[in-house]
């Protein structure tokens, strides 16, 4: 009546009131429980009304009269009632595509319409309605579709122009119903309330509200409804009588809380205010995003079951966490299937729960196995989520896990796989490669040669692929596969990129014309396509040209043939694949357009670097909202098409792509759009990539690595900007500083001074700030030379431009005095210090106090080293409840840091410096010495066996041992110590001096000892040889316990190995099970020199 009737509100209302009375008397009761009501008088009181108004008959209006909008009403099939069928009261755009025939309903007349939406069942009954040549019966759409605000917006986003701004969405409901059960009981009245809660639940209105509530969550003054709470439930369908309490119940639910909202709805009807939400962006379908491990294999997966079945046999069930190591290699060419084998195996394993765990490593370089790695850590340690672990934390995992693993490394490009994998002879590991060289190491029943597909199984999953799977036993239909999938090589790539554009091109085409338009595809491709694909071999060339239909697929539907929010997907989609080919194929991240787009925003860059070259550009991919928010729909909206073509894979937040479609991509483009998006690519890329040393900015970063890399190889351009360009290396130099990678760090830091250096000077404050970046990398490197000379550098060009007075200058100064105290010249440190305090003086807003502390501190130092050298005191100890007090502290910072930045960083590094001091003043000398060994090996990993901060730590493992009175191993260490501080800092250096010292006292301690020995071995014998065994043994005895002694709390011990994250040794692990402190310490005694 509203909507194709044109009535006003009242008039509507009016008759309403005038036909319930006869529809719903007591006349019209029938005697039914399928039907309370007879439908006669409601199909005489529409056509009556449709009369009255002079109204053409049919629900589509042939005026095409829409200027007070368009209305449509929904009911079910019998035969379906999960799928609403809309009524329109318009017609449809020729070019729209719908799931079913856009006619369907040309001839429906208003009152099958009316009396389709009203056949609720338990009161009308159903209605036959001729659908082209067939009937067939509606029912109203009560059971899930009472509130249709889903099928309002999907209808939007289809016959509206997705650019057009949405004022409001206003949904108006029939009210509310309670949805519970009082008691519980068994009798009847109490079932009769459970199947009555039934079908309140399925018909209830709220569900779609709080769906749409939350699609519009950031647009509070856009979506609004309004609904009487308990209305549905006091006013049942029938009970027309009670319409004047409803409408007086109505009337107090406007006047009281939702009148403000009611305001809102005023002022934009009537002002047309908007918050900016296009159709497109509300409307257009969105994915919803899972986070897999490693995806799924292809819905459409077919045969195989050979290959399937030897690996199942090879992989057989077995007792958890028990050798031998078992490897199997899938090799064959590239499109052959060999990872949709590996991913479909794995869900097989899954579905047996034949392993615990079962990752996925990309394997195709060293960074995407590192980052691969990283992401298994997130997965394995949950309690650290987002925490960067590092490769060698999960391959230590891997290798004391009790539980049966399997690993799959997909796309080995490198037959040195070992260094990747964990040293243990235990595990289950899967290859995947295209190369041979993998066979010669595995025996023959551990491969698995993949070649082309069975024909019968490559028709098979051409039809599958192309929407007719339940129809692929047709004989027709095969036969007009087969050529096909032989023209294709019956090469499973090929074949899935075919039956995508079967299932989603437009206008529809055939198996038949797709053999045709493949055809000529393919000449054209070798004819004209230069030297890009004519080296290709006969599969590959078949593997392109089924891309290239699809990328025509894409641009059909661009240029508005399947719909306006279609189209507009289909832009998005080819701008999308133009862009991430430059990337590296698998993991392209959402995060990374996100990060680029408000990052582009918040710093102006789109005005300075405009993503756009005449009709080319992505800057519409990168839109922000008015709260400076990037809003996903439109790169997701051009992702799904990708997906939907088989272009792309859609994993969480990321995009992966084959690495055949990959290198087609770049290889298509002329040679200007290439150099347009190859430089775009790169410069989204680069914008998205943060300053800031955040735990997730670092690992952003981290994460980015392979698309870095691949960018870099393949974009062989640079800005013309020369500060842009520097910006550009900057952001490259951090991503290799949190990789590890020193020297291409180095490289990065170096091109983008010289860049600055060129366009601002070496005196301009941008340019120095870099310089200090720089020296910070040869800090890390323990290339102290070059960072002293580079500080020293930068504070005479600080002095020389700013003053002396200035902040800046106190900051390259202080960052000298950092230096000189981390290498240990503590006396070059005080004079800095000193100067610092002279000119700071004519300074009041120096912080003046900072340098005093540090230069007290530098005293102390000295001081220390003086006494050692007169034997002096060195330090008062600590009180053991002191010192756990603050071990405590240090393991709460060592968990913080590990989680942010690392474990083999810099800060978690010192962190384990102190631990190793805080444990050794609690008197447990074994506990310091795991430490330290553990930290020595992150670093020796991480920076090298001549590191200056290698060395230290040398000396902090022979300080562990000295806490076991072990001075035999804590000479041996602080001689390792000595020597690498000699050569990295020479002999003068203040923590050579000190490190000296202590190894001339400990050795003189050891050569004591060593006469303690000789002498108790001696008396022993003696004792013996007089007969006074027992005296001998109870001298034994004083030994042992001296030892235990040592050994003081290797019961915690356990803990200890847990918390660092390394596997403990068997005879901790023995005797944490056995709850044996006695024969731990026997243990341990057995294997300890102490005198």
């Amino acid at each position: 009546m509203l909507g194709r009737l044109r009535m006003s509100t009242a008039e509507a209302l009016a008759e309403y009131d005038a036909f319930a009375q006869k529809i719903f008397s007591f006349r019209n009761r029938r005697l039914s429980l399928s039907a309370k009501f007879g439908a006669a008088a409601l199909e005489v009181a529409v056509r009556n009304i449709v009369q009255s108004r002079g109204a053409n008959p049919l629900m589509r209006d042939p005026k095409e009269n829409y200027a007070t909008g368009k209305t449509f009403v929904c009911a079910v099939t019998a035969k379906n009632q999960t799928a609403p069928r809309r009524f329109r009261g318009y017609v449809l755009d020729d070019e729209l595509d719908l799931d079913y025939d856009k006619d369907w309903d040309k001839d429906c007349m208003i009152w099958q319409a009316a009396r389709a939406t009203t056949a609720a069942p338990g009161f009308f009954k159903s209605v036959s309605i001729l659908s082209g040549s067939v009937k067939e019966e509606f029912l109203d759409a009560a059971m899930g579709y009472n509130n249709p605000i889903g099928e309002v917006l999907d209808e939007a986003g289809k016959i509206i122009d997705s650019s057009c701004k949405i004022g409001c969405v206003l949904s108006l409901g029939t009210g509310t119903r309670e949805k519970g059960l009082n008691e519980s009981c068994c009798d009847l009245s109490w079932c009769i309330k459970v199947i009555c809660l039934m079908k309140n639940i399925t018909t209830d209105s709220e569900r779609m509200h709080d769906m749409a509530k939350n699609r519009f969550t950031d647009f509070s003054s856009t979506y609004f409804r309004f609904s009487v709470p308990e209305a549905a439930a006091k006013v049942k369908l029938g009970q027309y009588k009670k319409m004047d309490g409803l409408k007086k119940t109505t009337l107090e639910y406007l006047g009281s809380s939702v009148k403000s909202d009611i305001d809102k709805v005023i002022n934009v009807l009537s002002n047309g205010s908007t918050e900016g939400l296009t159709i497109g962006e509300a409307c257009c379908p969105q994915p919803q995003a899972s986070r897999r491990e490693a995806g799924v294999s292809s819905k459409f997966f077919t045969g195989r079951a050979d290959i399937l079945r030897k690996m199942s046999v090879f992989f057989k069930k077995r007792e958890s966490g028990k050798g031998p190591r078992r490897e199997f290699l899938l090799h064959g060419m590239g499109g052959v299937g060999k990872t949709q084998i590996a991913l479909k195996f794995r869900q097989m394993m899954d579905s047996e729960d034949r392993f615990e765990h079962i990752f996925w490593i990309d394997s195709t370089s060293t960074a995407t196995i590192e980052e691969s790695y990283n992401g298994i850590a997130a997965k394995l340690f949950a309690d650290e989520e987002g925490a960067d672990k590092r490769m060698l934390h999960v391959l230590k995992w891997m290798d004391a896990a009790r539980e049966d693993w399997m690993l799959v490394m997909d796309n080995c490009a490198d037959d040195d796989m070992a260094r990747f994998l964990p040293e243990k002879d235990k595990g289950n590991i899967i290859y995947t490669s295209r190369f041979t060289n993998m066979r010669q190491a595995l025996p023959p029943d551990a491969i698995a040669e993949v070649n082309e597909m069975e024909e019968r199984d490559a028709v098979t999953l051409l039809l599958r692929a192309a929407g007719e799977g339940a129809n692929s036993r047709s004989v027709g239909l095969r036969n007009n596969g087969l050529p096909i999938v032989k023209e294709l090589g019956c090469l499973p790539l090929a074949i899935d990129q075919a039956g995508a554009y079967v299932r989603e091109a437009w206008p529809p085409c055939s198996l038949q014309d797709y053999l045709v338009k493949f055809r000529k595809e393919r000449a054209r491709m070798l004819k004209n396509g230069g030297g890009h694909y004519q080296g290709a071999s006969r599969q590959n060339q078949a593997v392109y040209a089924t891309f290239e239909l699809s990328h025509k697929a894409l641009q059909a539907i661009a240029k508005g043939k399947k719909g306006l929010a279609m189209a507009e997907a289909a832009r998005m989609a080819i701008k999308i694949l133009s862009a991430i080919c430059f990337y590296h194929n698998e993991g392209i991240l959402e995060e990374m357009v996100e990060r680029a787009a408000e990052n582009r925003h918040e710093c102006d860059l789109r005005e300075h670097n405009p993503l756009q070259s005449g009709r080319l550009s992505l800057e519409d991919l990168l839109d922000v909202d008015q709260n400076h928010t990037w809003d996903p729909r439109k790169f997701r909206s051009g992702a799904s098409l990708l997906e939907s073509l088989s272009l792309v894979k859609r994993d969480w937040n990321s995009l992966s792509m084959h690495v055949l479609v990959h290198s087609w991509a770049r290889d298509r483009m002329k040679d200007a759009d290439r150099a347009f998006f190859s430089k775009s690519a790169r410069t989204l890329m680069y914008h998205s990539i943060p300053f800031l040393n955040t735990p997730t900015c670092v690992l952003f970063r981290r994460r980015m690595l392979p698309h870095v890399v691949v960018c870099d190889e393949v974009v062989q351009v640079r800005d013309d900007d020369e500060i842009e360009e520097s910006s550009f290396e900057m952001r490259m130099a951090l991503v290799a500083s949190d990789a590890g990678w020193w020297d291409e760090s180095i490289r990065m830091w170096k091109s983008a001074i010289r860049s600055q250096q060129l366009e601002l000077t070496l005196d301009h404050r941008a340019t120095l700030d870099t310089m200090v970046k720089l020296s910070e990398v040869y800090k890390s490197m323990g290339r102290w030379v070059e960072a002293n000379n580079l500080l020293l550098e930068i504070v005479e060009r600080r002095r020389h431009d700013l003053g002396d007075l200035h902040p800046r200058t106190h900051l390259a100064w202080n960052a000298l005095v950092q230096l000189h105290i981390r290498i240990g010249n503590v006396k070059e440190a005080l004079e800095v210090l000193e100067t610092m305090l002279e000119v700071g003086a004519a300074n009041p807003d120096l912080d003046m106090e900072s340098v005093r502390s540090i230069m007290l501190d530098c005293q102390k130092r000295i001081a220390i080293a003086e006494c050692m050298n007169h034997n002096g005191p060195i330090t008062a100890p600590l009180c053991k409840s002191e010192a756990r007090k603050r071990e405590e502290n240090l393991w709460t910072e060592y968990e913080k840091s590990a989680f942010a930045y690392g474990e083999d960083t810099n800060e978690t590094l010192d962190i384990m410096s102190k631990l190793v001091m805080a444990v050794l003043e609690q008197s447990r000398g074994h506990c310091a010495e795991i430490i330290a060994k553990e930290a020595l090996r992150r670093c020796e990993a991480r920076f090298g066996p001549d590191h200056h901060r290698t060395a230290e730590l040398l000396g902090h493992l022979a300080l562990a041992y000295t806490g076991q009175l072990n001075c035999e191993q804590a000479v041996y260490w602080q001689e390792q110590s000595v020597r690498r501080l000699i050569s990295c800092v020479g002999t003068e250096n203040l923590d050579t001096t000190v490190a000296t010292q202590l190894l001339n006292e400990w050795t003189i301690l050891r050569d004591r000892h060593r006469a303690l020995r000789k002498s108790v071995n001696k008396t022993r014998a003696w004792l013996i040889s007089q007969g006074g065994q027992a005296k001998a043994d109870d001298l034994g005895e004083c030994l042992n316990m001296l030892r235990r002694g040592c050994c003081d709390g290797i019961y915690g011990h356990f803990w200890l190995y847990q918390r660092l994250g390394i596997q403990q040794p068997q005879a901790v692990e023995e005797a944490v099970e056995e709850e044996s402190l006695i024969l731990m310490g026997k243990q341990i005694c057995s294997e300890i020199t102490v005198e």
